[in-house]
Protein backbone atom coordinates (compact mmCIF):
# COMPACT_ATOMS: atom_id res chain seq x y z
CA UNK A 1 0.00 0.00 0.00
CA UNK A 2 1.38 3.13 -0.69
CA UNK A 3 1.69 6.22 1.40
CA UNK A 4 -1.51 8.00 -0.20
CA UNK A 5 -3.66 5.19 0.00
CA UNK A 6 -2.46 4.43 3.60
CA UNK A 7 -2.83 8.59 4.42
CA UNK A 8 -6.28 8.56 2.88
CA UNK A 9 -7.49 5.63 5.08
CA UNK A 10 -5.88 7.03 8.28
CA UNK A 11 -8.25 10.24 7.54
CA UNK A 12 -10.98 8.29 6.79
CA UNK A 13 -10.98 6.54 9.98
CA UNK A 14 -9.85 9.66 11.80
CA UNK A 15 -13.18 11.47 10.70
CA UNK A 16 -15.63 8.80 10.52
CA UNK A 17 -14.66 8.92 14.34
CA UNK A 18 -15.69 12.63 14.61
CA UNK A 19 -18.61 12.34 12.75
CA UNK A 20 -19.83 9.41 15.08
CA UNK A 21 -18.96 11.28 18.40
CA UNK A 22 -20.79 14.24 16.92
CA UNK A 23 -24.21 12.34 16.46
CA UNK A 24 -23.51 11.07 20.09
CA UNK A 25 -23.83 14.56 21.09
CA UNK A 26 -26.32 16.15 18.32
CA UNK A 27 -28.97 16.74 20.60
CA UNK A 28 -26.76 19.28 22.01
CA UNK A 29 -27.57 21.86 19.38
CA UNK A 30 -28.54 21.70 15.67
CA UNK A 31 -25.06 22.65 15.06
CA UNK A 32 -23.53 19.94 16.05
CA UNK A 33 -26.37 17.93 14.00
CA UNK A 34 -25.43 19.44 10.91
CA UNK A 35 -21.58 19.37 11.45
CA UNK A 36 -21.83 15.19 12.04
CA UNK A 37 -23.78 15.12 8.50
CA UNK A 38 -20.80 17.22 7.08
CA UNK A 39 -18.09 15.21 8.81
CA UNK A 40 -20.19 12.08 7.36
CA UNK A 41 -20.34 13.22 3.78
CA UNK A 42 -16.35 14.12 4.09
CA UNK A 43 -15.71 10.45 5.35
CA UNK A 44 -17.23 9.12 2.09
CA UNK A 45 -15.12 11.06 -0.03
CA UNK A 46 -12.27 9.98 1.64
CA UNK A 47 -13.29 6.97 1.49
CA UNK A 48 -14.44 7.02 -2.37
CA UNK A 49 -11.32 8.73 -2.98
CA UNK A 50 -9.50 5.05 -1.82
CA UNK A 51 -11.60 3.20 -3.44
CA UNK A 52 -11.00 4.90 -7.06
CA UNK A 53 -7.53 4.93 -6.38
CA UNK A 54 -8.11 1.09 -5.71
CA UNK A 55 -10.46 -0.02 -8.57
CA UNK A 56 -10.31 -3.76 -7.49
CA UNK A 57 -12.50 -3.57 -4.31
CA UNK A 58 -15.59 -1.56 -6.32
CA UNK A 59 -16.41 -0.41 -10.18
CA UNK A 60 -14.76 2.30 -10.62
CA UNK A 61 -17.50 4.21 -11.62
CA UNK A 62 -19.65 3.84 -8.95
CA UNK A 63 -16.30 5.09 -6.32
CA UNK A 64 -16.47 7.64 -8.72
CA UNK A 65 -20.04 8.91 -8.40
CA UNK A 66 -19.87 8.55 -4.56
CA UNK A 67 -17.37 10.87 -4.47
CA UNK A 68 -19.53 13.87 -6.45
CA UNK A 69 -22.07 13.09 -4.55
CA UNK A 70 -20.33 13.20 -1.26
CA UNK A 71 -18.93 16.47 -2.53
CA UNK A 72 -21.82 18.20 -3.35
CA UNK A 73 -23.04 17.25 0.49
CA UNK A 74 -20.25 18.46 1.89
CA UNK A 75 -21.31 22.01 0.95
CA UNK A 76 -24.87 21.46 1.20
CA UNK A 77 -24.75 20.52 4.99
CA UNK A 78 -22.11 23.17 5.43
CA UNK A 79 -23.86 25.60 4.77
CA UNK A 80 -26.34 24.40 6.78
CA UNK A 81 -24.23 24.83 9.56
CA UNK A 82 -23.08 28.11 9.36
CA UNK A 83 -26.79 28.94 9.29
CA UNK A 84 -27.12 27.60 12.75
CA UNK A 85 -24.33 30.59 14.08
CA UNK A 86 -26.66 34.10 11.98
CA UNK A 87 -27.51 36.59 14.15
CA UNK A 88 -29.50 39.57 13.36
CA UNK A 89 -30.39 38.24 9.93
CA UNK A 90 -33.97 36.16 9.34
CA UNK A 91 -33.28 33.39 6.43
CA UNK A 92 -36.42 33.10 4.43
CA UNK A 93 -38.53 29.53 4.37
CA UNK A 94 -38.35 28.89 0.94
CA UNK A 95 -34.67 29.03 0.89
CA UNK A 96 -33.43 26.13 2.96
CA UNK A 97 -35.96 24.50 1.12
CA UNK A 98 -35.04 24.91 -2.77
CA UNK A 99 -31.74 24.72 -1.60
CA UNK A 100 -32.89 20.93 -0.86
CA UNK A 101 -34.39 20.16 -4.48
CA UNK A 102 -31.32 21.99 -5.93
CA UNK A 103 -29.30 19.14 -4.38
CA UNK A 104 -31.68 16.46 -4.60
CA UNK A 105 -31.10 16.77 -8.19
CA UNK A 106 -27.77 17.12 -8.37
CA UNK A 107 -27.24 13.87 -6.58
CA UNK A 108 -30.01 12.19 -8.81
CA UNK A 109 -28.20 13.39 -11.95
CA UNK A 110 -24.95 12.10 -10.68
CA UNK A 111 -26.16 8.64 -9.48
CA UNK A 112 -28.48 7.90 -12.93
CA UNK A 113 -27.49 10.00 -15.47
CA UNK A 114 -24.27 10.65 -17.98
CA UNK A 115 -24.95 14.25 -17.41
CA UNK A 116 -22.47 15.21 -14.85
CA UNK A 117 -20.17 11.88 -14.55
CA UNK A 118 -20.18 10.72 -18.75
CA UNK A 119 -17.90 7.75 -17.21
CA UNK A 120 -14.33 6.71 -16.19
CA UNK A 121 -11.29 5.58 -18.19
CA UNK A 122 -8.31 3.47 -16.41
CA UNK A 123 -5.66 3.93 -18.88
CA UNK A 124 -3.10 5.18 -18.40
CA UNK A 125 -4.57 6.38 -14.67
CA UNK A 126 -7.89 6.49 -13.57
CA UNK A 127 -9.58 9.08 -14.83
CA UNK A 128 -12.84 10.96 -15.27
CA UNK A 129 -15.31 12.49 -18.33
CA UNK A 130 -17.83 14.60 -17.42
CA UNK A 131 -20.71 15.47 -19.06
CA UNK A 132 -22.18 18.43 -20.24
CA UNK A 133 -23.62 19.66 -16.79
CA UNK A 134 -20.77 19.22 -14.86
CA UNK A 135 -20.30 22.93 -14.73
CA UNK A 136 -23.67 23.41 -13.20
CA UNK A 137 -22.13 20.98 -10.51
CA UNK A 138 -18.94 23.30 -9.99
CA UNK A 139 -21.17 26.12 -9.94
CA UNK A 140 -23.31 25.19 -6.87
CA UNK A 141 -20.18 23.35 -5.03
CA UNK A 142 -18.75 26.98 -5.08
CA UNK A 143 -22.00 28.83 -4.36
CA UNK A 144 -22.64 26.47 -1.11
CA UNK A 145 -19.64 27.53 -0.33
CA UNK A 146 -19.67 31.15 -1.06
CA UNK A 147 -22.50 31.14 0.77
CA UNK A 148 -21.21 29.24 3.86
CA UNK A 149 -18.16 32.39 3.71
CA UNK A 150 -20.96 35.20 3.88
CA UNK A 151 -22.33 33.58 6.36
CA UNK A 152 -19.16 33.40 8.82
CA UNK A 153 -18.06 36.85 7.75
CA UNK A 154 -21.41 38.48 8.38
CA UNK A 155 -21.47 36.69 12.05
CA UNK A 156 -17.63 37.77 12.52
CA UNK A 157 -18.09 41.75 11.73
CA UNK A 158 -21.36 41.80 13.76
CA UNK A 159 -19.79 40.22 16.72
CA UNK A 160 -16.30 42.49 16.07
CA UNK A 161 -18.31 45.51 15.87
CA UNK A 162 -20.37 44.52 19.20
CA UNK A 163 -17.22 44.33 22.05
CA UNK A 164 -17.64 42.08 25.08
CA UNK A 165 -15.46 38.96 26.48
CA UNK A 166 -18.22 37.07 25.21
CA UNK A 167 -17.91 38.48 21.86
CA UNK A 168 -14.04 38.13 21.73
CA UNK A 169 -14.57 34.81 22.43
CA UNK A 170 -16.94 34.15 19.96
CA UNK A 171 -14.61 35.97 16.91
CA UNK A 172 -11.83 33.65 17.93
CA UNK A 173 -14.13 30.55 17.25
CA UNK A 174 -15.24 32.03 14.20
CA UNK A 175 -11.90 32.93 13.48
CA UNK A 176 -10.59 29.32 13.64
CA UNK A 177 -14.14 27.99 11.43
CA UNK A 178 -12.82 30.72 8.58
CA UNK A 179 -9.55 29.18 8.40
CA UNK A 180 -10.37 25.51 8.80
CA UNK A 181 -12.20 26.05 6.10
CA UNK A 182 -11.10 28.58 3.54
CA UNK A 183 -7.72 26.20 3.15
CA UNK A 184 -9.29 23.02 2.79
CA UNK A 185 -12.25 24.41 0.41
CA UNK A 186 -9.94 25.89 -1.47
CA UNK A 187 -7.53 22.93 -2.08
CA UNK A 188 -10.57 20.64 -2.92
CA UNK A 189 -12.56 23.45 -5.55
CA UNK A 190 -9.32 23.37 -7.44
CA UNK A 191 -7.74 19.64 -7.35
CA UNK A 192 -11.19 18.02 -7.52
CA UNK A 193 -13.57 19.60 -9.22
CA UNK A 194 -12.00 22.29 -11.77
CA UNK A 195 -8.12 20.88 -12.11
CA UNK A 196 -10.11 17.47 -13.62
CA UNK A 197 -12.61 19.08 -15.87
CA UNK A 198 -9.42 19.93 -18.00
CA UNK A 199 -7.98 16.42 -17.50
CA UNK A 200 -5.31 17.06 -14.82
CA UNK A 201 -5.67 14.47 -12.03
CA UNK A 202 -2.26 13.87 -10.74
CA UNK A 203 -2.87 15.76 -7.45
CA UNK A 204 -6.67 14.28 -7.54
CA UNK A 205 -6.11 13.04 -4.31
CA UNK A 206 -5.15 16.02 -2.43
CA UNK A 207 -8.56 17.26 -1.64
CA UNK A 208 -9.85 14.39 0.46
CA UNK A 209 -6.04 14.42 1.77
CA UNK A 210 -6.64 18.06 3.71
CA UNK A 211 -10.03 17.59 4.69
CA UNK A 212 -8.94 16.65 8.05
CA UNK A 213 -8.12 19.90 8.32
CA UNK A 214 -11.36 21.50 7.51
CA UNK A 215 -13.03 18.83 9.66
CA UNK A 216 -10.65 18.59 13.14
CA UNK A 217 -10.14 22.45 13.22
CA UNK A 218 -14.67 22.90 12.80
CA UNK A 219 -14.80 20.32 15.88
CA UNK A 220 -12.26 22.18 17.90
CA UNK A 221 -14.46 25.48 17.24
CA UNK A 222 -17.52 23.59 17.92
CA UNK A 223 -15.54 22.42 21.17
CA UNK A 224 -14.90 25.98 22.00
CA UNK A 225 -18.42 27.48 21.83
CA UNK A 226 -18.69 25.33 25.13
CA UNK A 227 -21.10 23.25 23.41
CA UNK A 228 -19.06 19.59 24.16
CA UNK A 229 -17.53 18.36 27.18
CA UNK A 230 -13.77 17.71 26.76
CA UNK A 231 -13.83 14.45 29.28
CA UNK A 232 -16.85 13.37 27.14
CA UNK A 233 -15.00 14.30 23.76
CA UNK A 234 -11.69 11.98 25.08
CA UNK A 235 -14.09 8.94 25.90
CA UNK A 236 -16.02 8.74 22.91
CA UNK A 237 -13.03 9.13 20.80
CA UNK A 238 -11.07 6.89 22.15
CA UNK A 239 -13.96 4.14 22.41
CA UNK A 240 -15.51 4.85 18.94
CA UNK A 241 -11.32 4.14 17.56
CA UNK A 242 -10.95 1.26 19.72
CA UNK A 243 -14.18 -0.13 17.91
CA UNK A 244 -12.90 0.76 14.51
CA UNK A 245 -9.43 -0.82 15.36
CA UNK A 246 -10.93 -3.99 16.48
CA UNK A 247 -13.28 -4.22 13.64
CA UNK A 248 -11.06 -3.65 11.10
CA UNK A 249 -8.65 -6.35 12.62
CA UNK A 250 -11.56 -9.06 12.58
CA UNK A 251 -12.14 -8.13 8.67
CA UNK A 252 -8.43 -9.00 8.05
CA UNK A 253 -8.41 -11.72 10.28
CA UNK A 254 -6.46 -14.43 8.46
CA UNK A 255 -8.82 -17.60 9.21
CA UNK A 256 -12.14 -18.05 10.78
CA UNK A 257 -11.01 -19.03 14.53
CA UNK A 258 -8.87 -15.79 14.50
CA UNK A 259 -12.40 -14.20 13.26
CA UNK A 260 -14.21 -15.89 16.14
CA UNK A 261 -11.76 -14.55 18.50
CA UNK A 262 -11.18 -10.97 17.42
CA UNK A 263 -15.20 -10.94 16.99
CA UNK A 264 -15.55 -11.80 20.62
CA UNK A 265 -12.86 -9.13 22.00
CA UNK A 266 -14.75 -6.83 19.48
CA UNK A 267 -18.17 -7.97 21.32
CA UNK A 268 -16.70 -7.66 24.80
CA UNK A 269 -14.91 -3.40 23.42
CA UNK A 270 -18.60 -2.38 22.51
CA UNK A 271 -20.21 -3.31 25.37
CA UNK A 272 -17.65 -2.04 27.46
CA UNK A 273 -17.66 0.96 25.33
CA UNK A 274 -21.43 1.87 25.47
CA UNK A 275 -21.40 1.13 29.59
CA UNK A 276 -18.60 3.67 29.80
CA UNK A 277 -20.51 6.32 27.24
CA UNK A 278 -23.82 6.17 29.04
CA UNK A 279 -22.23 6.11 32.82
CA UNK A 280 -20.53 9.86 31.68
CA UNK A 281 -23.86 10.69 29.33
CA UNK A 282 -25.44 10.47 33.05
CA UNK A 283 -23.10 12.30 34.80
CA UNK A 284 -22.50 15.09 32.91
CA UNK A 285 -26.74 15.29 32.76
CA UNK A 286 -26.93 15.24 36.80
CA UNK A 287 -24.20 18.12 36.83
CA UNK A 288 -26.13 19.87 34.19
CA UNK A 289 -28.94 19.37 36.50
CA UNK A 290 -27.47 20.58 39.42
CA UNK A 291 -25.69 23.65 37.51
CA UNK A 292 -29.41 24.55 36.34
CA UNK A 293 -31.00 24.54 40.29
CA UNK A 294 -27.87 26.47 41.27
CA UNK A 295 -28.52 29.27 38.88
CA UNK A 296 -32.04 28.66 39.40
CA UNK A 297 -31.60 29.34 43.54
CA UNK A 298 -29.44 32.04 42.72
CA UNK A 299 -32.21 33.66 40.91
CA UNK A 300 -34.83 32.48 43.58
CA UNK A 301 -32.66 34.43 46.60
CA UNK A 302 -31.72 36.92 43.86
CA UNK A 303 -35.42 37.73 44.42
CA UNK A 304 -36.07 37.16 47.78
CA UNK A 305 -33.44 39.93 48.47
CA UNK A 306 -35.35 42.00 46.37
CA UNK A 307 -38.71 41.33 47.72
CA UNK A 308 -36.90 42.30 51.00
CA UNK A 309 -35.50 44.64 50.16
CA UNK A 310 -38.40 46.28 49.34
CA UNK A 311 -40.75 45.15 52.27
CA UNK A 312 -38.14 47.05 54.36
CA UNK A 313 -38.18 50.18 52.43
CA UNK A 314 -42.12 50.12 53.27
CA UNK A 315 -41.99 49.47 56.44
CA UNK A 316 -39.58 52.16 57.12
CA UNK A 317 -41.56 54.08 55.51
CA UNK A 318 -44.31 53.79 57.71
CA UNK A 319 -42.31 53.65 61.54
CA UNK A 320 -40.59 57.15 59.95
CA UNK A 321 -43.74 59.00 59.87
CA UNK A 322 -44.85 57.38 63.42
CA UNK A 323 -41.73 58.92 64.53
CA UNK A 324 -42.50 61.94 63.12
CA UNK A 325 -46.05 61.81 64.51
CA UNK A 326 -44.78 61.05 67.80
CA UNK A 327 -42.34 63.76 68.10
CA UNK A 328 -44.40 66.46 66.46
CA UNK A 329 -47.10 65.96 69.75
CA UNK A 330 -43.43 66.07 71.85
CA UNK A 331 -42.10 69.34 70.39
CA UNK A 332 -44.95 71.03 68.20
CA UNK A 333 -46.55 73.70 70.47
CA UNK A 334 -49.38 73.89 68.18
CA UNK A 335 -50.87 69.96 69.76
CA UNK A 336 -51.28 72.40 73.29
CA UNK A 337 -49.57 71.32 76.69
CA UNK A 338 -48.61 67.34 77.12
CA UNK A 339 -49.15 65.79 80.47
CA UNK A 340 -46.18 63.85 81.93
CA UNK A 341 -48.10 60.46 81.83
CA UNK A 342 -48.39 60.82 77.86
CA UNK A 343 -45.16 62.74 77.43
CA UNK A 344 -43.45 59.79 79.15
CA UNK A 345 -45.89 57.29 77.28
CA UNK A 346 -44.60 59.35 73.54
CA UNK A 347 -41.14 58.87 74.50
CA UNK A 348 -41.18 55.59 75.18
CA UNK A 349 -43.47 54.84 71.37
CA UNK A 350 -40.54 57.01 69.86
CA UNK A 351 -37.89 55.45 71.38
CA UNK A 352 -38.86 51.99 70.13
CA UNK A 353 -39.93 52.92 66.55
CA UNK A 354 -35.97 54.39 66.42
CA UNK A 355 -34.90 51.22 67.42
CA UNK A 356 -37.12 49.15 64.95
CA UNK A 357 -36.10 51.75 62.11
CA UNK A 358 -32.48 51.44 63.50
CA UNK A 359 -33.19 47.24 63.27
CA UNK A 360 -34.42 47.85 59.52
CA UNK A 361 -31.54 49.82 58.42
CA UNK A 362 -29.45 47.31 59.68
CA UNK A 363 -31.15 44.25 57.72
CA UNK A 364 -30.93 47.01 54.56
CA UNK A 365 -27.26 47.72 54.73
CA UNK A 366 -26.54 43.61 55.61
CA UNK A 367 -28.50 42.89 52.17
CA UNK A 368 -26.78 45.73 50.23
CA UNK A 369 -23.26 44.95 51.55
CA UNK A 370 -23.36 41.38 50.56
CA UNK A 371 -24.98 42.15 47.17
CA UNK A 372 -22.00 44.65 46.28
CA UNK A 373 -24.21 47.38 46.35
CA UNK A 374 -22.89 49.77 48.58
CA UNK A 375 -20.17 52.68 46.80
CA UNK A 376 -18.32 54.36 49.72
CA UNK A 377 -17.34 58.37 49.37
CA UNK A 378 -14.34 57.89 51.04
CA UNK A 379 -12.51 61.60 52.03
CA UNK A 380 -10.11 63.11 54.77
CA UNK A 381 -12.32 62.61 58.17
CA UNK A 382 -10.86 63.77 61.55
CA UNK A 383 -12.11 60.46 63.47
CA UNK A 384 -11.86 62.24 66.78
CA UNK A 385 -14.28 65.12 66.03
CA UNK A 386 -16.31 62.40 64.18
CA UNK A 387 -16.07 60.49 67.39
CA UNK A 388 -16.98 63.00 69.57
CA UNK A 389 -19.79 64.21 67.33
CA UNK A 390 -21.26 61.31 67.66
CA UNK A 391 -20.50 60.03 71.35
CA UNK A 392 -22.31 63.42 72.14
CA UNK A 393 -25.32 62.19 70.22
CA UNK A 394 -25.51 58.53 71.81
CA UNK A 395 -24.78 60.24 75.85
CA UNK A 396 -28.46 60.44 76.41
CA UNK A 397 -28.93 56.74 75.62
CA UNK A 398 -26.03 56.22 78.17
CA UNK A 399 -27.69 58.76 80.99
CA UNK A 400 -30.71 56.64 80.84
CA UNK A 401 -29.08 53.54 82.34
CA UNK A 402 -27.05 56.06 84.84
CA UNK A 403 -23.62 54.80 82.54
CA UNK A 404 -20.49 56.59 82.39
CA UNK A 405 -19.50 57.17 78.68
CA UNK A 406 -16.37 59.32 78.11
CA UNK A 407 -13.73 59.13 75.28
CA UNK A 408 -10.21 59.69 75.93
CA UNK A 409 -7.86 61.34 73.29
CA UNK A 410 -4.60 63.12 73.27
CA UNK A 411 -4.40 66.19 71.54
CA UNK A 412 -1.53 66.16 69.75
CA UNK A 413 -1.53 63.44 66.97
CA UNK A 414 -3.68 63.51 63.60
CA UNK A 415 -6.29 61.40 63.47
CA UNK A 416 -7.49 61.88 60.35
CA UNK A 417 -8.59 58.59 58.36
CA UNK A 418 -10.19 58.29 54.69
CA UNK A 419 -13.49 57.29 55.66
CA UNK A 420 -17.52 57.68 54.38
CA UNK A 421 -18.32 59.22 57.59
CA UNK A 422 -22.16 57.82 57.19
CA UNK A 423 -21.05 53.97 56.80
CA UNK A 424 -17.68 54.18 59.10
CA UNK A 425 -19.21 56.77 62.51
CA UNK A 426 -23.33 56.31 61.16
CA UNK A 427 -23.07 52.52 61.28
CA UNK A 428 -19.96 50.65 62.68
CA UNK A 429 -18.54 52.86 65.39
CA UNK A 430 -22.03 53.69 66.78
CA UNK A 431 -22.90 50.11 66.27
CA UNK A 432 -20.24 49.13 68.58
CA UNK A 433 -20.80 52.27 71.45
CA UNK A 434 -25.03 51.66 71.12
CA UNK A 435 -23.58 47.62 71.96
CA UNK A 436 -21.71 48.77 75.50
CA UNK A 437 -24.70 50.79 76.31
CA UNK A 438 -26.92 47.78 76.01
CA UNK A 439 -25.09 45.43 77.43
CA UNK A 440 -23.56 47.13 80.38
CA UNK A 441 -26.19 47.40 83.29
CA UNK A 442 -23.96 49.40 85.57
CA UNK A 443 -20.69 51.10 85.25
CA UNK A 444 -18.58 53.12 82.53
CA UNK A 445 -17.91 52.88 79.06
CA UNK A 446 -14.68 54.18 78.24
CA UNK A 447 -13.64 54.83 74.15
CA UNK A 448 -10.29 55.26 73.38
CA UNK A 449 -8.69 56.82 70.51
CA UNK A 450 -4.71 56.57 69.44
CA UNK A 451 -2.47 56.60 67.00
CA UNK A 452 0.44 54.43 66.88
CA UNK A 453 2.81 54.59 63.79
CA UNK A 454 0.89 54.49 60.42
CA UNK A 455 -2.44 53.43 62.38
CA UNK A 456 -5.57 54.93 64.10
CA UNK A 457 -6.91 52.62 66.88
CA UNK A 458 -10.43 53.11 68.16
CA UNK A 459 -10.99 51.13 71.54
CA UNK A 460 -14.43 50.72 73.02
CA UNK A 461 -13.97 49.74 76.24
CA UNK A 462 -17.10 48.41 78.73
CA UNK A 463 -17.89 46.46 82.13
CA UNK A 464 -20.64 44.34 80.78
CA UNK A 465 -21.44 41.17 80.61
CA UNK A 466 -18.27 40.45 78.38
CA UNK A 467 -17.60 37.10 76.40
CA UNK A 468 -16.67 33.77 76.31
CA UNK A 469 -14.23 32.23 73.71
CA UNK A 470 -17.61 30.36 71.99
CA UNK A 471 -18.85 33.97 71.51
CA UNK A 472 -15.79 35.83 70.09
CA UNK A 473 -15.91 32.39 67.24
CA UNK A 474 -19.82 34.00 66.52
CA UNK A 475 -19.41 38.04 66.52
CA UNK A 476 -18.84 39.60 63.35
CA UNK A 477 -20.80 36.62 61.40
CA UNK A 478 -24.30 37.39 59.69
CA UNK A 479 -26.44 36.35 62.45
CA UNK A 480 -23.87 35.46 65.20
CA UNK A 481 -24.80 36.92 68.78
CA UNK A 482 -22.68 36.13 71.87
CA UNK A 483 -25.11 33.49 74.65
CA UNK A 484 -25.90 36.03 76.86
CA UNK A 485 -27.01 38.89 74.23
CA UNK A 486 -30.42 37.45 73.97
CA UNK A 487 -31.19 37.75 77.43
CA UNK A 488 -30.35 40.96 77.73
CA UNK A 489 -31.33 42.32 73.80
CA UNK A 490 -34.19 39.66 72.54
CA UNK A 491 -34.79 42.12 70.01
CA UNK A 492 -30.99 41.56 68.49
CA UNK A 493 -31.28 40.51 64.89
CA UNK A 494 -27.46 39.34 64.99
CA UNK A 495 -26.80 42.14 61.49
CA UNK A 496 -24.73 44.33 63.44
CA UNK A 497 -21.58 43.52 63.74
CA UNK A 498 -21.09 41.35 60.84
CA UNK A 499 -22.33 45.30 58.78
CA UNK A 500 -19.45 46.37 61.18
CA UNK A 501 -16.98 44.60 60.25
CA UNK A 502 -17.79 44.61 56.66
CA UNK A 503 -17.62 48.70 56.70
CA UNK A 504 -14.56 48.73 58.36
CA UNK A 505 -12.60 45.70 56.07
CA UNK A 506 -14.10 47.80 52.92
CA UNK A 507 -12.22 51.29 54.41
CA UNK A 508 -8.48 48.58 54.64
CA UNK A 509 -9.47 48.28 58.54
CA UNK A 510 -9.91 45.64 60.82
CA UNK A 511 -11.49 45.12 63.96
CA UNK A 512 -11.75 42.71 66.73
CA UNK A 513 -12.76 42.23 70.46
CA UNK A 514 -11.18 41.02 73.67
CA UNK A 515 -12.53 39.87 76.64
CA UNK A 516 -11.22 38.37 79.95
CA UNK A 517 -14.80 36.01 79.99
CA UNK A 518 -18.60 36.58 81.11
CA UNK A 519 -19.10 39.25 83.36
CA UNK A 520 -16.07 40.70 82.96
CA UNK A 521 -16.19 43.10 80.15
CA UNK A 522 -14.88 43.70 76.77
CA UNK A 523 -13.22 45.75 74.53
CA UNK A 524 -13.45 45.94 70.78
CA UNK A 525 -10.98 47.40 68.66
CA UNK A 526 -10.89 48.98 65.77
CA UNK A 527 -8.46 49.91 63.07
CA UNK A 528 -7.42 52.18 60.64
CA UNK A 529 -4.96 53.49 58.01
CA UNK A 530 -4.09 57.26 58.67
CA UNK A 531 -4.20 59.36 55.91
CA UNK A 532 -0.85 61.23 57.27
CA UNK A 533 1.13 58.20 57.76
CA UNK A 534 4.50 60.28 59.10
CA UNK A 535 2.11 62.46 61.51
CA UNK A 536 1.81 60.75 64.71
Amino acid sequence: MDLVNLSLLIVFAIIFALACFLVANRKISSAISYFSLVSYSASVWVLSMYLFRNGEFVPLIVSTKALYVAGILITHYFLYFTDCFLVNKKINRIWPQLRNVVTAIIVVLVIFTNLIINGVSTFPANSVSFGYLYPVYAFFVSFYFFLSFVNLFHNHAFFSRNKGADNSIKVRQLEYIIIATIIPSSIGVLFDIFLPYYGFFELYWFGPAVVIIFVVFNVYAIFKHKLLDIKLITAELFTILIWITTLVHTMLSENTQDQLINGFVFILVTIFGILLLRGMFKEIAQRERIEKLAGELEVANMGQQEFLHFLSHEVKGYFTVVSALYDAILTDPDYGPVSEELRKLVSTGLARNKKAVGDIEDILVSADLQNGKVSYELKPTDAKAALLELVKEMKPEADEKELVLQVAADDGPDYSVMADKKYLFGHAVRNLIENAIIYTEKGEIMITLSRHGGNVTLAVADSGVGLSDDDKTKLFTRGGRGAESGKINAHSTGHGLYITKMIIVAHQGRVWAESAGRGKGSIFFVELPAVNKGAA
